[in-house]
């Protein structure tokens, strides 16, 4: 499920605006993002999300989700993500990222793909882009690399209770944006 909610939309409606990086062969990372995520939740609420009750729907039918875990994240999705997820100024920073490169590897790779995205958007007219991402409370590791790395501006947090509920830790969505109005550094 997690891969149809976060790349198909970008794979299928924006291939250009995705990044991959590979090592010896081997994908340790990937970057997708969109330019304009109006468009994005149109699309997702009209294509993807139909697809996604289906598959649910057959999954819970067919007892394909054993774990309390998957009831837990199901439930979080319909009844809690919404409300827990940072609202953004879409007018101000219409673009959004998602970023997964393997731990060992953001500091280089994370940031050349970051660096690519940036120069993408701003080839594209693009004013503004935001990520909203998961970190456990009190570890801004993430949320120091976007800022010094690629120059980011954490601007909210909320709580992520799904995580927290079932790892027994406290996690924290945070906002990130970057205005790419104005002269920005990209490596």
């Amino acid at each position: 499920v997690v891969p149809i909610v976060f790349t198909d939309y970008f794979m299928d409606y924006e291939p250009e605006s995705c990044f991959v990086a590979e090592v010896g062969g081997v994908v340790i990372g990937y970057l997708v993002a969109t330019k304009d995520v109006r468009r994005y939740y149109g699309v997702f609420w009209r294509k993807i999300i139909p697809r996604l009750i289906l598959r649910f729907a057959w999954k819970i039918l067919t007892f394909q989700y054993r774990k309390k875990r998957s009831y837990m994240t199901l439930w979080w999705l319909l009844a809690r993500s919404w409300r827990e997820i940072p609202r953004v100024q879409m007018d101000r920073y219409p673009a959004r990222l998602h970023m997964n490169v393997e731990a060992g590897y953001r500091i280089g790779v994370g940031t050349k793909l970051g660096c690519a995205i940036i120069n993408h958007f701003r080839e594209a007219g693009v004013q503004g882009v935001h990520g909203i991402f998961a970190e456990p409370a009190g570890d801004p590791r993430m949320s120091r690399w976007l800022q010094r790395r690629l120059g980011f501006k954490e601007t909210a947090q909320s709580k992520l209770s799904v995580w927290g509920n079932m790892t027994g830790h406290r996690w924290v969505f945070k906002l990130a944006v970057l205005d790419l109005s104005v002269s920005g550094r990209t490596k």
